[in-house]
């Protein structure tokens, strides 16, 4: 009777509880750099840390955000972004792997804009009626991926 009991709350657990995705588990797929925004710093010889208001940018690798989310307490970050060199067939399997739905797309100046709601992302802010967790940017082949939106340049 136990064990059916156990088995019956880890069905309930898988089918109900939506995990956080590891966005950082993304970026790790492409060369490029990844960006951390906290409201904490920390000390590590392979990140940039850059001061923004009241709290920081720190950016590293794609290949070390694993390592360095590690070291960021999930409670203290506010958004993540990375940008690496890619095509346009590139934004589509992100869109496919994070199972994006698409709210708008704008072209400006040369620079596409997307910006969309993924169910694999937990973190979300409203604008104009719409929950947005996902924003892509497309510029000169320079793809950024950040969410809930791009804090920096894209």
């Amino acid at each position: 009777m136990k064990k059916c009991l156990l088995v019956f709350i880890l069905m309930f657990l898988f089918c109900f509880i939506k995990p956080d995705y590891n966005f950082y588990s993304l970026s790790v797929n492409y060369n490029g750099t990844h960006n951390f925004y906290s409201s904490v710093k920390i000390i590590d010889d392979s990140i940039d840390i850059t001061k923004n208001g009241n709290g920081y940018i720190i950016s590293c690798n794609t290949k070390n955000a694993p390592k360095i989310k590690n070291k960021i307490n999930n409670n203290f970050i506010y958004g993540e972004s990375f940008s690496f060199n890619g095509s346009k067939n590139d934004i589509n399997i992100i869109i496919k792997k994070l199972k994006i739905e698409i709210l708008s797309k704008q072209d400006l100046d040369n620079i596409i804009v997307i910006e969309g709601y993924s169910p694999l992302i937990n973190k979300s802010i409203y604008i104009n009626n719409e929950n947005i967790n996902i924003q892509i940017a497309f510029n000169n082949n320079k793809i950024t991926v950040g969410y809930p939106l791009i804090l920096g340049s894209f």
